[in-house]
């Protein structure tokens, strides 16, 4: 086995003795394909640098070959080269529920783990997060957004197991092992006041390195009118402290909120 890169003369013709995977981790070609000067150029402009071809040492070894992209037309060619620049160009998106910050490190890190194992990193890389978000001064409705957050909590967690109970056609408010109580779930998210739900979510942009936040802004059971007061209010309110917390290359790195 040697590895030589594509553009070298003696890729063309040498046969693969291990899968060449895409900057994004997927398989671009098998072990056991013979390489033309046609399908190396391919994988260049997919991404790929690089290959182990055989050489003397493993010659008279069965390979069969799996995937010949030299039988791929330009339209097929040019559709890969899409989907792996897709691929490529995804943004990572996770979402921890009731969870909080160091909820969302977790998985984070979980995710960094993954990349890591196809040989790519997450750094410099745009990162969502989704989080529950609301803006009220009444500790009255932030009861009722925790207690909605954790139905929501626990339909997913019975559902996982299929251990859900139907009464007509809404799932029963039952609790799952191992869940929060409202005030641990008030605490633990961006839901209070502006000021507090600016400073959460500030703290939580520069712990996780996220780019992009979805807001979940009405929970189960929050009449329409009261999230959009809140969708107001943080528009208003939240969003020019987050704009004020964050420096200038902070900012930059924060692509968008919805």
């Amino acid at each position: 086995m040697r590895r030589v890169t594509l553009d070298h003369p003696s890729a063309d013709g040498a046969v693969l003795v291990r899968d060449v995977r895409g900057p994004s981790g997927d398989i671009l070609a098998r072990a056991g394909m013979r390489l033309t000067a046609r399908s190396a150029r391919a994988l260049r402009e997919l991404g790929v640098s690089v290959a182990f071809i055989e050489d003397a040492a493993c010659v008279g070894l069965e390979v069969r070959p799996l995937i010949d992209l030299s039988g791929v037309d330009e339209g097929g060619l040019r559709a890969l080269r899409d989907s792996c620049a897709i691929a490529r160009d995804a943004v990572p998106f996770i979402t921890v529920g009731w969870g909080d910050s160091a909820a969302l490190a977790r998985m984070r890190d979980f995710v960094a783990q993954k990349y890591d194992e196809i040989g790519h990193s997450l750094t410099g890389r745009r990162f969502a997060a989704q989080r529950y978000v609301f803006v009220s001064d009444d500790n009255e409705e932030l009861d009722r957004v925790a207690a909605g957050i954790r139905y929501a909590g626990r339909c997913a967690g019975h559902m996982r197991v299929g251990a859900q109970k139907l009464n007509g056609h809404i799932i029963e408010d039952l609790p799952v092992d191992g869940e929060p109580d409202l005030s641990t779930i008030r605490a633990s998210l961006p839901i209070g006041g502006a000021e507090v739900v600016a400073e959460r979510l500030v703290n939580e942009i520069r712990a996780n390195g996220i780019t992009e936040i979805s807001c979940f802004m009405m929970p189960a059971g929050i009449a329409p009118h009261a999230a959009l007061r809140s969708m107001e209010r943080f528009g208003n309110e939240v969003m020019p402290l987050i704009a004020a917390a964050l420096g200038d290359g902070e900012k930059k790195l924060l692509k968008g909120v919805a």
